[in-house]
C-alpha cells in the first residue's frame, strides 16, 4: 500500500523546545483538519495509516510528536503538564502554518490515543474554544487510571511492555505486549500484530517514556467542555477496555463506541479501518452524537457490524 507523503513542520518558540509535527496535505476537496496526538512511547509515526486514510478524503492532518518522541531525538521527555503545553503550542501553530502556506484552515478535530487522550482532556480544561470537537481514542480513564490498568501493567503482557517503556534497545516479546494484544483477562490474550517486519519496524520506532508523566495519569482534574466528544475503544483493550470507556463516556454525558476484538493500538490493528470509519462518522455528524448519543452509537454499531451478524 502506497501511503501519502508528509511534510515535516518545526514549531519554534523562543525559550521552549522545538517541536516536530508531520503534515499530510488533503488530496480532494477540503473538509477540515484533524490533529493526532500519540500516547505512551509512541510518536507521530503511529498515525501514518489514519493520516493517509483521512487526507485522501479531504482532511488536512497534523500528527504531533510530543517532546522526545518519534521524530524528536533531541529534547528530553516531559511531564504530563509539559505534554499538554506541547499540544497547545502545536494546535496554535496549525493555524499559522496553514496561513503561511496558503492552506485552508478551520478549527480542528483533535484525536488523542491512550495517554494522548488524557492530554486532550486536560487541554480542553482551558482551550475548548480552539477546537471543533475531540476524539478520545482508547483513552486513559477520565480523571485518572484505576486499579485494573495498574493490574494490567504488572500482568504477563504488561511485563512484556516494560522493556519498551524503560528504553530497551529491542523487545523480543513486543507482539505479546499490552500495545498489541487482544486481552480477555490477565491470563488470556491473542497477539493482533504478528507480521515480523511490522513488529521490527514498531520496535525500532517505539521509545522509552517518562515515568513522571505516567504517574500523572493516576489522578487529574477535568472540566466538562461544551463540544462534541467521541469516546471510542475496544472490548479487548489490555489497558482501558469497556468498563474504562464507559466511565470516561459517562463523565462527558455521552455513550462510548466499543469496537470488537482490537488491541490497544487500534490505529495499527489489522481491523483499524473500523476505527477510522467510526471516527469519520463522528467528524461528519458530531452534533448527532451530542444530541442523541444512544441513537448515534446504535446506528454506528449497526453500520459496522450488521454484515458480521448475518
Amino acid at each position: 500500500m502506497k501511503l501519502n507523503k508528509f511534510t515535516t513542520v518545526d514549531v519554534i518558540e523562543k525559550g521552549k523546545p522545538t517541536l516536530i509535527m508531520r503534515y499530510y496535505d488533503y488530496e480532494t476537496k477540503f473538509k477540515g483538519i484533524i490533529v493526532f496526538i500519540h500516547g505512551v512511547s509512541h510518536g507521530a509515526w503511529c498515525w501514518e495509516y489514519f493520516a493517509d486514510y483521512f487526507s485522501k478524503i479531504g482532511y488536512s492532518c497534523f500528527a504531533i510528536n510530543l517532546r522526545g518522541h518519534g521524530d524528536d531525538n533531541k529534547n528530553k521527555k516531559g511531564t504530563l503538564k509539559k505534554y499538554v503545553d506541547d499540544v497547545s503550542r502545536c494546535i496554535d501553530y496549525c493555524k499559522i502554518y496553514c496561513k503561511n502556506n496558503n492552506k485552508p484552515y478551520s478549527k480542528p478535530s483533535v484525536l488523542g490515543h491512550s495517554m494522548g487522550g488524557a492530554i486532550v482532556e486536560i487541554y480542553m480544561n482551558e482551550h475548548t474554544n480552539q477546537i471543533k470537537n475531540a476524539i478520545l481514542f482508547a483513552p486513559a480513564t477520565a480523571q485518572g487510571i484505576k486499579l485494573s490498568a495498574i493490574t494490567s501493567t504488572i500482568s504477563k503482557t504488561g511485563l512484556y511492555t516494560t522493556p519498551t517503556i524503560t528504553g530497551a534497545k529491542t523487545n523480543k516479546h513486543l507482539a505479546e505486549s499490552n500495545f498489541f494484544v487482544a486481552k480477555t483477562d490477565n491470563r488470556n490474550f491473542v497477539p493482533r500484530i504478528t507480521d515480523k517486519k511490522e513488529l521490527e519496524l514498531y520496535d525500532e520506532q517505539l521509545c522509552s517514556e517518562n515515568i513522571i508523566a505516567l504517574l500523572g495519569l493516576i489522578c487529574y482534574t477535568l472540566n466538562k467542555p461544551n463540544i462534541p466528544i467521541f469516546v471510542i475503544g475496544s472490548d479487548k483493550d489490555a489497558y482501558f477496555p469497556t468498563k474504562s470507556l464507559h466511565k470516561t463516556a459517562s463523565f462527558y454525558d455521552t455513550k462510548e463506541m466499543v469496537l470488537r476484538g482490537l488491541c490497544h493500538d487500534m490505529m495499527l490493528d489489522p481491523e483499524r479501518d473500523k476505527a477510522a470509519q467510526s471516527i469519520l462518522e463522528f467528524i461528519k455528524h458530531p452534533e448527532d452524537l451530542k444530541n442523541n448519543p444512544e441513537k448515534f452509537i446504535n446506528n454506528l454499531e449497526q453500520k459496522l457490524y450488521s454484515i458480521d451478524n448475518k
